[in-house]
């Protein structure tokens, strides 16, 4: 079985998993956070800092392996001076995914 098959299979027996669909989001607000700190010129160790939260939890949130809530979520746009905008959207028939450059695979959007 090729890896594309493979992940295609996966995805499809899981994507109505609740602990799936958290993973996913929390490797897309991770990278979502990646480029907000990459645009605001802000390192890891400044958002601690900014944030009251280790610089470890910071790490964590940005691989995608610590959960967001909605209070981590509104510290962080506080102190990066961003809006937080959260929505709910019908799933697309059958969703494309990627390989990002930290080597997790995300949804397309």
């Amino acid at each position: 079985m090729s890896p594309n098959t493979w992940l295609e299979d996966y995805i499809q027996k899981h994507e109505n998993d609740p602990e799936f669909i958290q993973g996913r989001l929390d490797t897309h607000l991770g990278e979502e956070l990646w480029r907000a700190m990459e645009a605001a010129g802000v390192a890891e160790a400044e958002l601690a800092q900014r944030t009251g939260y280790t610089e470890l939890y910071i790490k964590r949130l940005l691989a995608g392996t610590s959960h967001f809530t909605i209070e981590v979520l509104s510290r962080i746009a506080a102190s990066l001076d961003m809006d937080v905008r959260i929505s709910l959207a019908p799933r697309k028939k059958q969703a494309q995914y990627k390989q990002t450059p930290q080597k997790r695979w995300v949804a397309e959007d």
